[in-house]
């Protein structure tokens, strides 16, 4: 993924991540060039591999997937783009319903990367998206795939060797799929909307992250 990455990061225009601007403060940090490239393979690499770990029961990367193709919607970013995804995803989870298709790593690994292409390309072109923003959708899938690798790592384990200790795994413990997606879906859609267009993302930051916690602990020995 790395060898992927550089040339596509350096070649492209308006795609390296050069700046880091919040919301909530007035200051922009600038990143030095090399700095910036190599923080923006990592953002790369922790969405494509973060989205692929959450790939791991039906419905979930789809109803995620949808989610950010209307926040591009939302913002008038590539409109047609992203409508054609949406039909393509609401087809796919038709049959994903009945068992009959799954993403797989392919399938994963190309819509992350062309959210996070996206992402990077909307938040260096416009001025009303923060960072932020941009990280209250990302994070559940995001700290899931931290917890997972510091976990995996302190049993000995490799990091990437396939578990069932995936925060949907936890919940499917004690709750059936739709409720599981019901509730993974809400912690991303519902803070990351309300830190988006009523400010304070912070609040959101720590709700989401106290509630994620919350139900790891509450669940993970049922």
């Amino acid at each position: 993924m790395i060898i992927f990455l550089i040339p596509i990061v350096i070649f492209s225009e308006d795609l390296l991540i050069s700046h880091i601007r919040l919301s909530f403060i007035e200051a922009e940090y600038i990143l030095p060039s090399f700095v910036s490239i190599l923080w923006t393979i990592l953002c790369f690499l922790l969405f494509i591999n973060a989205t692929n770990m959450l790939d791991g029961i039906n419905y979930q990367t789809g109803l995620f997937s949808i989610y950010i193709c209307i926040f591009f919607l939302i913002n008038n970013y590539f409109t047609i783009l992203f409508i054609i995804i949406i039909i393509a995803l609401l087809s796919f989870l038709v049959l994903n319903h009945k068992n009959k298709a799954f993403l797989g790593d392919s399938g994963s690994y190309l819509l992350a990367f062309l959210f996070s292409y996206f992402f990077i390309k909307f938040y260096n072109q416009e001025i009303h998206v923060d960072s932020d923003h941009i990280f209250l959708i990302m994070i559940i899938p995001g700290i899931d795939l931290i917890r997972l690798f510091i976990t995996r790592i302190s049993n000995g384990h490799h990091p990437f060797r396939p578990d069932r200790n995936h925060f949907h795994h936890i919940l499917l413990k004690k709750y059936n799929l739709v409720t599981t997606n019901l509730i993974v879906q809400s912690l991303i859609i519902i803070p990351s909307l309300g830190g988006y267009y009523f400010g304070n993302t912070y609040l959101f930051l720590s709700f989401q992250l106290l509630v994620y916690f919350l139900l790891i602990l509450s669940f993970r020995k049922v």
